[in-house]
């Protein structure tokens, strides 16, 4: 099955890439395709997941715009077709 992976900000610099095709096996969790990123690209090696395999807290995850929550975390399975959209923590600017 295919997913998309959308990526943002320093995600996206490290790819070089906004959005990337992924072939997937049937029932892929969001951990195999994050792990699957942190393996192919070397600039996002240990990036997302923290040694438990749940997302480090900084990194926001998202399938089809639903925030992956704690309910199922990162154990969540993807359906062909999905998109998985990865983003760091927002920081910087300047209160009024």
């Amino acid at each position: 099955m295919n997913v998309e992976i959308r990526l943002f900000a320093m995600y996206r610099d490290a790819t070089g890439k906004k959005r990337l095709a992924l072939s997937v096996s049937d029932g892929a969790t969001v951990r195999e395709v994050l792990r699957t990123l942190e393996g192919t690209y070397p600039e996002l090696a240990d990036r997302f997941l923290t040694a438990a395999g749940e997302t480090k807290p900084a990194v926001t995850v998202l399938v089809n715009g639903q925030l992956v929550g704690n309910e199922r975390g990162t154990a969540t399975v993807l359906e062909d077709g999905d998109a998985l959209s990865i983003m760091p923590p927002v920081t910087g600017g300047e209160c009024a």
